[in-house]
């Protein structure tokens, strides 16, 4: 019976509501302190009476991937998976919410051609053969903030000078790397020898910590530092704190991260738009699996001063250079009794709406029915669907994702 209806939906147009999949990672804010709680709760995925309070929930994923995929919420009030619901490849892109409470590992996603060796020789590690550009936009309360790209050389030499304990674990090189910083492939020696020497990297994490909480007054990489100690004690992660930028999103500011950065959210709450794919490399501040050999060869070691932020353009999207994914943010208002609808121009593909933020109704033009949309609540849209959106609410915010028409140039 759901076949049927599933096969029928295919061939029309339409919106469905979507039940996210929640992950829930060492990383994540507890119980409903966390984003991801309150919206799964939203959306049906969870009942309010089974959310812990010891629980991190982490994520919730909308998409089709195998990993973590979100189903469709039918008329019969069936979850049906989304893979099966819509055509194969009809989803290139993987919509998320994070609610951070500690430090991700230092990480970095793979491009295509790696993707496709690393999932061939290590499948149960590497999910897919897909690459992983990704966006994050801050949805506030507070910033969310990040570690991203390698800092200018003048930086972490300065670093290197000033903090013993970084110098230390970065070994013989170290001094090697303030005398010719500029020398060809001078970043990435400098990092496999911090990487490589966890042994050393660890004694010289414990002395820093030491030191520090001895101290009167921290500036901010030192504070940055020791908060990363109190989170994983004795990683040589710690010291990206030295090598990589710290980014702080205002709520509705972004960042693009390509294949083979290294970076690391830190805190807060953000949507995240990415290719379907699962695949992370990793190498510090985490108890997971660390690949430290693959993601030494596989970072650009371009040095980003500054790191862009990401602002939304006319057309209230947030733009990147990739064929599977633009975020546009929907924001309206409602004046007394009377409110603007607001009428979406339809996407040649599905696309995904998520409430962030007040209610709205949800409608397609000419069809009498709608869904009314409360925070964390979702809806798949099928291609070429008129969509209207009403605000219900003094004021409203959703995001919607889908794939571009055309690929921005100039994205970043």
């Amino acid at each position: 019976m759901v076949a049927l209806s599933v096969d029928a939906k295919r061939q029309q147009q339409g919106i469905w509501l979507l039940r996210g999949h929640v992950q829930t990672y060492a990383w994540g804010r507890r119980g409903m302190g966390s984003r991801v709680a309150r919206y799964a709760v939203a959306q049906g995925t969870l009942e309010s009476e089974r959310v812990s309070e010891s629980v991190s929930y982490a994520e919730l994923w909308l998409g089709a991937h195998p990993s973590g995929e979100a189903s469709v919420v039918t008329e019969a009030n069936e979850s049906v998976p989304v893979s099966i619901f819509v055509p194969a490849g009809s989803l290139p892109f993987l919509l998320k919410v994070l609610s951070v409470e500690r430090a991700l590992s230092i990480q970095a996603h793979p491009d295509i051609a790696l993707a496709k060796v690393l999932h061939k020789q290590f499948p149960e590690l590497y999910k897919d053969g897909n690459h992983k550009p990704e966006m994050c936009v801050c949805l506030g309360p507070g910033q969310f903030e990040a570690l991203l790209g390698f800092r200018p050389v003048a930086e972490i030499v300065r670093a290197l000078k000033q903090v013993p304990e970084f110098r230390g674990a970065c070994g013989a090189y170290a001094e090697t790397f303030c005398s010719s910083p500029s020398a060809p492939d001078g970043l990435r020696k400098l990092f496999e020898s911090l990487m490589r020497n966890e042994d050393v990297s660890r004694q010289q994490a414990h002395q820093l910590r030491q030191r520090l909480e001895a101290a009167d007054v921290l500036d901010a990489e030192h504070a940055l530092a020791l908060r990363l100690l109190k989170q994983y004690p004795n990683d040589a992660g710690i010291f990206a704190a030295f090598l990589l930028n710290h980014v702080r999103l205002e709520p509705g500011q972004a960042i693009f991260i390509e294949p083979n950065e290294p970076h690391a959210y830190l805190e807060g709450d953000c949507v995240e738009i990415m290719a379907t794919s699962d695949n992370v490399v990793r190498a510090g501040l985490t108890d997971k699996h660390k690949d430290v050999e693959t993601l030494c060869k596989m970072l650009t070691y371009r040095c980003k001063d500054p790191v862009q932020i990401l602002q939304r353009d006319a057309q209230n999207r947030f733009l990147a250079p990739v064929c599977e994914f633009e975020l546009e943010c929907l924001e309206l208002e409602r004046h007394g009794e009377e409110s603007a609808d607001l009428h979406l121009e339809s996407s040649a593909s599905y696309s995904i709406l998520l409430d962030v933020e007040g209610e709205a109704q949800i409608s397609q033009h000419g069809i009498d029915h709608s869904y009314r949309l409360s925070p964390g609540m979702a809806c798949l849209v099928a291609p070429h669907t008129p969509v209207v959106v009403r605000p219900l609410t003094v004021s409203c915010q959703l995001f919607r994702a889908r794939a571009p028409a055309t690929v921005p140039v100039n994205g970043l």
